[in-house]
């Protein structure tokens, strides 16, 4: 559908969709998208508009407001925008822009996740992958006829995870690629003993509180669950190809008794450490 928007220059698109009550219900789905060329003028101010906003930016320059700040995205960045909050987007000059809204499933979470590490700007090492990825839910929509609300929430899946790269938060950063690295390999190293965050931080040369916080953004896990996480990945493996009692296994991994090591697996896992034994796989 052409657009008439003020600041849109033709041949600019968008398309609107309706999600079913069972998408809103379990998937993330797509309200609506574009293709933008677009010239001094062009301004979008909301207090929202239930959704989250990715957009590509193909060329030019766009301002981003939401709060008291405002950022620039350049070619080949990212936006990632919370639209449920007052946001505004504009260009002083021209601006050439893929995008789309959508909501659902763990939108906001994948959000807030990302914006642990980013501004709502995201400079990607891969942007083709964005824009290719909104190419052919753009072509899609322009051919008509029925999509499936699962293909969408696949697509829209697929990109979120992609951010979570881009936006360094799985550690694709030269200082994720040293602490991280270093953290966890001492973590691995030590499993059988009462590490502390301390501990780790020490090994890194990082405060407590810093290494804390840094390892968070960059892994998603506090250092004590990430910690926990590789106690019971290493439990289960012994339960599994060694014939070792509770009691043993329970120390080689940094639990200080069997009966608190069967409590934490029992937490984490969903049954005890015997029934994990005796599972086939």
């Amino acid at each position: 559908m052409l657009c008439n928007e003020p600041g849109v220059l033709p041949p600019s698109n968008y398309y609107f969709l309706t999600p079913s009550p069972l998408a809103k219900q379990i998937l993330y789905y797509l309200l609506c998208a574009g293709s933008y060329q677009c010239a001094e003028g062009y301004y979008v101010k909301r207090k929202s508009y239930n959704s989250i906003l990715l957009m590509c930016v193909l060329d030019g320059e766009c301002k981003v407001k939401q709060g008291n700040n405002v950022y620039t995205a350049c070619k080949d960045d990212v936006v990632l925008l919370n639209c449920y909050k007052p946001h505004e987007y504009y260009t002083d000059s021209s601006l050439k822009i893929k995008w789309m809204h959508f909501d659902g499933a763990q939108s906001l979470t994948f959000w807030e996740t990302i914006q642990q590490a980013q501004s709502p700007v995201i400079t990607s090492q891969q942007p083709e992958f964005f824009t290719d990825a909104l190419d052919h839910l753009l072509l899609l929509l322009e051919r008509g006829g029925p999509i499936p609300e699962s293909f969408f929430s696949t697509a829209i899946y697929q990109i979120l995870c992609r951010l979570l790269d881009s936006a360094s938060i799985m550690g694709s950063t030269d200082l994720s690629d040293n602490f991280i690295s270093k953290a966890t390999q001492f973590i691995r190293n030590n499993l059988s003993l009462p590490i502390t965050v301390a501990d780790i931080a020490q090994a890194v040369n990082m405060s407590s509180s810093h290494f804390t916080r840094q390892f968070k953004i960059h892994t998603g896990l506090s250092p004590y669950e990430y910690v926990m996480n590789e106690r019971l990945n290493l439990a289960k493996q012994l339960l599994k190809v060694t014939q070792e009692s509770i009691s043993n296994i329970a120390g080689k991994v940094g639990f200080s008794s069997a009966s608190n090591f069967i409590v934490r697996f029992k937490e984490r896992v969903g049954i005890s450490p015997n029934q994990f034994r005796q599972m086939p796989f």
